[in-house]
């Protein structure tokens, strides 16, 4: 069997050599120039080494590309793709951004071969250092930003150099001989370009926002401790094989998933993105799996009743970074339950109100406790509740909550159930397939026992 797969691996990476990244988010009309012929994108096209993009007016839509570098572009935009290539031992990209808006977002190569990843516009050369890049050209006037990690920026006219650091950006007129300097940049710099960016939302680091397409969907692979579990789709001809793969994190039992049909010649790329110490997407090139297959099968073992649960890594930084891609969230098709606690140092923004009136530090084994719904069209929370383990003379409080994900993306909205009032909460979820949020909450007892805290919860 494993040759078989071996095979149809082999079969699946010849036919889709040259595909090299996919529209995963798109609102307008746009072509795509390919070997002088031209081609009207939509929500499904694919992206060659050596392909043009050209953007109409109110367009917007965002590249995925097989290593997980993001790429936004804009209305009246063009995107050349002068070089591309993601192998195991020889890694390379090189974008032309002739005029328009872009964000890039680096993914594999930028972490593993940043000096062999470059943007070019028609007066610059930027290099990398892991990092998202804003890129506005209008009106013979060149704006480069830096929003996160580092870049250097080469003036192709004098051959100058300068670094640009988060929160930087440098100004000029097209092929300048000026200096470069470097400028703070301010809030209203970036309002209009992120309105013109923006299609459900525009995420950080390895993070897509992604059309609600069902029949195209990317398999997925988590690793834990250097071990890959692949689930993998290819397509060829008279072939019907079938293994399933169906990963957890938390544990070691692995299937495999090799499907093969016949009829379908659409093809479609994973993405891969880093989380510390977590999950990692692999990067395969696959096929379209059918709408009916679960990619992330993550059921829920049923704790949010109980005030036990494993809190390890809520004290971890690295496990916060990286927010949980929006393409999760359109892959997965499961439920998970999730702990957390609160911080015990008191503060104005975290305490406790007791059932004195007083404002106190919230006990150090209060909990709170909920429920997700990961199913394609209903992403929801419930059986949502804090449990208060003492809110004065030696009683506990419980109070509910439910909620709801906002759209197909990492953040949510928390409000009271029942008896419990107050305005809620928001959080954010974090991890390549969502084992650690962050939020806050202010909810309130019938009896004026509340609770303004932020929170921290784990996958269980």
């Amino acid at each position: 069997m494993k040759k078989i797969i071996l095979f149809l691996l082999f079969i699946s990476n010849f036919l889709l050599a040259n595909n090299i990244g996919k529209i995963v988010s798109f609102n307008g009309e746009a072509i795509i120039i390919r070997e002088g012929e031209s081609i009207q994108v939509d929500k499904n096209s694919i992206f060659q080494k050596d392909d043009t993009l050209n953007t109409k007016e109110n367009t917007k839509l965002q590249i995925l590309f097989l290593d997980n570098t993001i790429i936004s572009v804009g209305q009246n935009s063009i995107l050349k793709i002068n070089d591309y290539l993601f192998e195991e031992k020889n890694t390379k990209a090189e974008f032309a951004m002739v005029k328009g808006i872009f964000r890039t977002i680096t993914g594999k190569i930028g972490k593993i071969a940043p000096e062999n990843f470059k943007l070019k516009t028609k007066s610059a050369s930027i290099g990398i250092r892991g990092t998202q890049i804003v890129v506005a050209l209008e009106n013979n006037n060149e704006k480069i930003f830096c929003t996160e990690g580092q870049i250097e920026i080469k003036n192709n006219i004098t051959n100058d150099s300068i670094i640009v650091n988060k929160g930087e950006f440098i100004s000029f007129e097209e092929k300048s001989n000026d200096k470069f300097r470097t400028k703070k940049i301010k809030k209203s710099d970036l309002e209009k370009i992120n309105k013109d960016l923006e299609i459900q939302e525009n995420l950080p680091i390895d993070n897509v926002s992604v059309n609600s397409n069902k029949e195209n969907i990317s398999a997925s692979t988590n690793i834990k401790n250097d071990t890959t579990k692949e689930n993998i789709s290819t397509n060829t001809e008279s072939t019907n094989t079938s293994e399933n793969i169906s990963t957890n994190s938390e544990n070691a039992n692995t299937s495999e998933n090799a499907s093969t049909n016949n009829t379908s010649s659409e093809n479609i790329i994973n993405s891969e993105s880093i989380s510390s110490n977590e999950e990692v997407l692999t990067n395969k090139v696959v096929n379209t799996i059918k709408e009916a297959t679960p990619i992330v099968t993550l059921p829920s073992t049923s704790v949010s009743n109980t005030l036990t649960g494993d809190l390890s890594g809520l004290d971890n930084v690295a496990n916060f970074i990286t927010k949980t891609p929006s393409l999760f969230f359109i892959l997965s098709n499961s439920t998970a339950s999730y702990i957390g606690n609160f911080p015990s140092e008191l503060s104005s923004t975290n305490n406790l109100v007791n059932i004195t009136g007083q404002t106190v530090a919230i006990p150090s084994d209060s909990r709170i406790s909920m429920d997700i719904d990961f199913g394609k069209t209903a992403n929801e929370i419930s059986n949502g509740k804090i449990n208060i383990s003492d809110i004065g003379n030696g009683t506990n409080k419980i109070l509910t909550f439910d909620g709801d994900l906002n759209g197909n993306s990492a953040t949510f909205s928390l409000s009271p159930t029942g008896t419990t009032q107050g305005s809620g909460g928001t959080g954010t979820l974090y991890g390549i397939t969502a084992n650690y949020m962050k939020g806050n909450i202010d909810l309130k007892s019938t009896d004026n026992v509340e609770i303004n805290s932020d929170f921290s919860a784990k996958k269980q």
